[in-house]
């Protein structure tokens, strides 16, 4: 018995090192990973990663162009479609950041991609609670809410988390996520009905400084 399980635990560690991980670049060619790290670090480049399983032994990690979208909309009507995935009125002077969850994303290479268990949303909204809270003490006038692609396979303990949503109807990605991104995206609007995409692992709080005029502005204007 003891052989046998020996041999199980070594063809599964042969099958996990095994597996390999194809780098792509944004034009879908295949590339070193020591590029594709550089080429993803580099902030002048405005590139973002997806990571999907291509089958059991093949991992894909594609870089995609576009780290940000640009959107201008009738703000009146996507706050009334924010409040329909919320069941929260806000007023019409109110900012927004919504970080998106995806399906089938990798980042957290511990967890079961899809799976959102009562535990897991619990430790995920203790540590952005803090986060939360940076964002109000900066701005009151921003809400700051989390949204759960309607492919994830979330506990009902969602619903006792109150910036936790999930976007039955794929309002917010059919309109503004073009792409997944690896670790999500963040959306930020303002009452004069832009929107600015940020595409990729960030933190919620470290985009504050896109709402000073100046910034924002600036980076509307270099949008093209």
């Amino acid at each position: 018995m003891n052989k046998s399980i020996f041999i199980i635990a070594c063809l599964f560690s042969l099958n996990c090192f095994s597996q390999k991980t194809i780098y792509l670049d944004e034009n879908n060619n295949e590339i070193e990973v020591s590029e594709f790290q550089t080429k993803w670090r580099n902030a002048d480049l405005k590139l973002f990663r997806w990571d999907y399983f291509k089958n059991s032994n093949e991992k894909v990690a594609q870089l995609h162009k576009n780290k940000f979208n640009f959107f201008n909309v009738n703000y009146e009507n996507l706050s009334s479609e924010l409040k329909k995935i919320t069941n929260k009125k806000t007023s019409a002077d109110t900012n927004f950041i919504i970080e998106y969850v995806f399906s089938n994303d990798l980042c957290s290479s511990d967890q079961n991609a899809n799976e959102w268990s009562k535990e897991r949303l619990k430790k995920r909204a203790e540590f952005l609670k803090s986060v939360k809270s940076t964002i109000n003490s900066v701005n009151s006038k921003i809400v700051y809410i989390v949204v759960f692609d309607n492919k994830l396979l979330v506990n009902d303990y969602i619903k006792s988390i109150d910036f936790f949503f999930v976007d039955q109807s794929d309002f917010i990605k059919s309109n503004f996520l073009q792409q997944p991104a690896f670790c999500g995206s963040f959306i930020l609007i303002k009452p004069d009905g832009n929107v600015l995409v940020s595409n990729g692992e960030n933190r919620a709080d470290f985009l504050l400084d896109y709402f000073e005029p100046a910034t924002w502005n600036k980076i509307f204007s270099e949008k093209k």
